[in-house]
């Protein structure tokens, strides 16, 4: 229902807030919508994946987690990789595996990273 209302556009702006409780709120949002296999290549056209690319250089670790946990499920799509990659997703996942020490935060990286190693061109 959100997506079918037009609610992506707005959570990608969101994702810019200057108030960290706003951008952790569309990013949990977010998270649970592109568990949706429909939903990740809808993010990517909405232009979400650079502004979570730089959440992961946030100072919150429940911003930093939820961003990874996004890109995590967005990095399930192969049509998808593309785009974190592309996006410079993989040198800040592997910058936040050792920048934070939360283990749910190397979880979600470590997660989205496994995702994106899937395709052979993304190996090496």
């Amino acid at each position: 229902v959100i997506v079918f209302e037009g609610g992506l556009a707005p959570l990608v702006a969101l994702l810019s807030s200057r108030a960290v409780v706003v951008q952790e709120h569309a990013t949990v949002t977010l998270r649970h919508l592109t568990s949706n296999e429909a939903n990740r290549a809808k993010l990517v056209r909405e232009n979400g994946v650079y502004p979570l690319v730089e959440l992961l250089r946030s100072a919150s670790d429940e911003l930093r987690e939820q961003a990874a946990g996004v890109l995590h499920n967005l990095a399930i799509d192969a049509d998808v990789r593309g785009s974190i990659v592309q996006k410079q997703g993989v040198p800040a996942l592997v910058a936040l595996l050792a920048a934070s020490e939360r283990e749910s935060v190397q979880e979600q990286a470590a997660g989205a990273l496994r995702n994106i190693s899937v395709s052979p061109q993304y190996e090496g």
